[in-house]
């Protein structure tokens, strides 16, 4: 009996150390890079790195305000922010021309923020919360995609037609007033990812945006917290998913600096700014690009940046709405390239050595990722 439990926990240590994975940084891109680590384990570092974006469209005054924004059924689709009324737009991905405004019947725009979608509907979210910290209304609105098809260049959609998704985050347990611009819990940030609406928040008052995640089914729920990304004071105001792990957030400093935040590489859970590769790459100052608030993936790794209208009178800046491209292939080729991925979810991307092209999983085979 004796030898064979020896026998069974010498095996044990045999296979656990099989089996173990060395983590480290596993992005070749990193200064500090280790090409013996199989798992990333989130502690890449880099060089700073300016990056110009390419403007493409100055859009229409209806869209001034800008705030939220996804590409769908081959068209942009927006919104603006706090009192402009509950309705957002979809329009022209080359000029910006307005092709449908919808209009949500009993809602309400107290402070749209951004946008998300999964394969059935487009989220809006309402919870924008600067300006004092203490709203108890914080909702998300999920409008079905298929009644965005009904004909007609102007549609209503009533409250019987979309849900409505309220919540609390679970750390907030003092609602006094806390003036403008000075709270934990605003929020101009969301995608869907796994099953789940995320949510990063726009903390005013710290270096660290929080990470939370609620079911897509209307109701009333307490957010679950995640983890958190130090973003040095940066402000988050926009997020979406391109590839299966590559999250983008777009944010602006209080003195006007703007730059996104790449999150890609992380592991199969929830907590993406533990285990991924946190890479913060600067943009141009506002006064250039203007008040950079919206951001979408057209693809894998391609999208757009939405920009408010930025004005400061007293320099004569005044830098009407727009949105630039970008494409994160320069960011993370290396990474797809060091760490190949065999297995297939939908929505994960891969880079191909015997090709030399990315290749995104459709849920069904890999499909050459067009870089146009």
């Amino acid at each position: 009996m004796r030898l064979i439990i020896l026998s069974a926990f010498c095996f044990f240590l045999f296979d656990t150390t099989v089996l173990a994975q060395p983590g480290g940084c596993t992005d070749p891109q990193a200064v500090n890079f280790n090409p013996g680590a199989k798992l990333n384990d989130g502690t890449c570092q880099y060089n700073n790195q300016l990056f110009s974006p390419e403007p493409t469209i100055t859009l229409p005054s209806t869209l001034h305000e800008i705030s939220g924004m996804v590409y769908w059924n081959g068209l942009f689709w927006g919104h603006n922010d706090g009192d402009n009324g509950a309705w957002f737009y979809a329009f022209d991905t080359t000029n910006g021309s307005i092709k449908k405004v919808i209009g949500l019947t009993g809602a309400s725009n107290n402070d749209w923020e951004d946008m998300a979608q999964d394969s059935q509907n487009i989220y809006i979210g309402d919870f924008g919360n600067n300006e004092d910290g203490n709203r108890k209304n914080l909702s998300i609105y999920a409008i079905p995609k298929d009644l965005l098809d009904i004909p007609g260049d102007t549609i209503r959609i009533n409250n019987t037609q979309f849900k409505i998704i309220q919540y609390s985050y679970p750390d907030q347990v003092d609602f006094s007033p806390t003036g403008a611009n000075n709270t934990r819990f605003d929020c101009e940030s969301m995608f869907f990812h796994r099953g789940r609406l995320h949510l990063i928040t726009k903390n005013w008052i710290g270096d660290f945006s929080v990470h939370y995640s609620l079911p897509t089914l209307a109701g009333n729920y307490t957010a679950t917290r995640h983890d958190s990304l130090n973003t040095t004071g940066f402000l988050i105001t926009g997020a979406d998913i391109g590839a299966e792990d590559q999250i983008i957030l777009t944010a602006y400093s209080r003195s006007g600096a703007c730059a996104f935040f790449l999150i890609y590489g992380f592991g199969g859970g929830t907590d993406y700014f533990v285990t991924g590769n946190k890479r913060k790459i600067n943009l141009p100052w506002s006064g250039q690009i203007g008040q950079l608030e919206a951001v979408c993936y057209i693809n894998g790794i391609r999208g757009a940046i939405g920009s408010e209208r930025f004005r400061v009178n007293q320099l004569n800046i005044d830098v009407p709405q727009n949105t630039m491209r970008f494409t994160t292939n320069q960011w993370v080729l290396d990474h797809y390239k060091q760490n190949t991925k065999p297995l297939a979810e939908a929505g994960m991307m891969r880079y191909n050595a015997d090709t030399g092209q990315f290749e995104f999983f459709d849920g069904l085979i890999w499909q050459l990722l067009s870089h146009e």
